[in-house]
């Protein structure tokens, strides 16, 4: 049931800075999973803790934390795995 329902997702500032700077090709791969989180549920993830969340991409990972309630996905944080984890929260 829950896959179903769409959310709407947002980059965090950050996160776009992140993007802009990655090449043009793992660029194009990034933007194709964030754009599949418009249902959350429907794609392999692992969850962090509280409401974070990480997806990979290649050597890359993303992630966002999840707003049940308001319906939205925000994508916090785009860098290569070794990074990606050292002060996420926002």
């Amino acid at each position: 049931m829950t896959s179903k329902i769409k959310f709407d997702v947002f980059l965090h500032s950050d996160s776009e800075k992140e993007i802009k700077r990655l090449p043009e090709k793992v660029r194009n791969l990034v933007m194709e999973k964030i754009n599949s989180l418009d249902f959350p549920f429907s794609i392999q993830f692992k969850h962090l803790e509280e409401n974070y969340y990480r997806l990979r991409s290649g050597r890359y990972r993303i992630i966002y934390q999840i707003f049940f309630d308001k319906q939205i996905v925000v994508v916090i944080r785009v860098a290569f795995r070794k990074k990606a984890y050292k002060n996420y929260k926002k």
